[in-house]
């Protein structure tokens, strides 16, 4: 899988034309990775959204991997719990994170 910019992406603010910036830590919002525009209610849970992604990825591939070396006996005794936890974490993450 290609490497996406950054670990940990922020709202950097909003452009002149009120477009929400999202984008790595520590950069600025002319160097943002999305724009997401809309209503201010929308477009600000769009960001978080699009902020919380790389979260959401990782923890998308982490439970990939782990399928797909899971037997019907683990599964049948519980073995994919571990991944139902991450999943549970990263989806609480990206419900409650905000700036």
């Amino acid at each position: 899988m290609k490497k996406h910019t950054g670990d940990t992406w922020v709202i950097h603010g909003k452009t002149g034309a009120g477009h929400i910036g999202v984008g790595p830590e520590g950069e600025h919002l002319s160097d943002s990775v999305a724009f997401v525009n809309g209503k201010h209610n929308e477009a600000k849970a769009n960001a978080e959204l699009v902020k919380v992604a790389p979260v959401l990825l990782v923890a998308c591939e982490k439970v990939l991997k782990r399928l797909e070396g899971i037997t019907t006996d683990d599964f049948s005794k519980g073995g994919d719990k571990d991944m139902r936890d991450i999943l549970k974490a990263a989806l609480l993450y990206a419900e409650l994170k905000e700036d």
